[in-house]
């Protein structure tokens, strides 16, 4: 999956730029650093999608089985109720 890292300096990415996005592609994960502070991160559009996808589950699960069943009401009515202070 997309969990192989490699961390490199602003002015190393710079001048691979091309080879880092090809990496990006075939699933690594780059860490652009300044003064060994990580700043920016190159990964494929997918990869980011998926392990926000993956961080969302993981946290609903943790507040247990209520967080992943349907809400009985739409959002429409919570919406309301949240600006107006009053439940339909």
């Amino acid at each position: 999956m997309y969990n192989v890292y490699m961390q490199l300096p602003i002015s190393d990415a710079r001048r691979k730029l091309p080879e880092l996005v090809q990496k990006a592609r075939r699933g690594e994960v780059i860490e652009v650093t300044v003064r060994g502070e990580v700043v920016a991160r190159i990964v494929a559009p997918e990869a980011a999608t998926d392990d926000a996808a993956l961080r969302l589950l993981a946290a609903m699960r943790k507040m247990g089985p209520r967080s992943l069943r349907r809400r009985s009401r739409d959002v429409s009515s919570r919406k309301t109720e949240h600006l107006t202070g009053r439940a339909r």
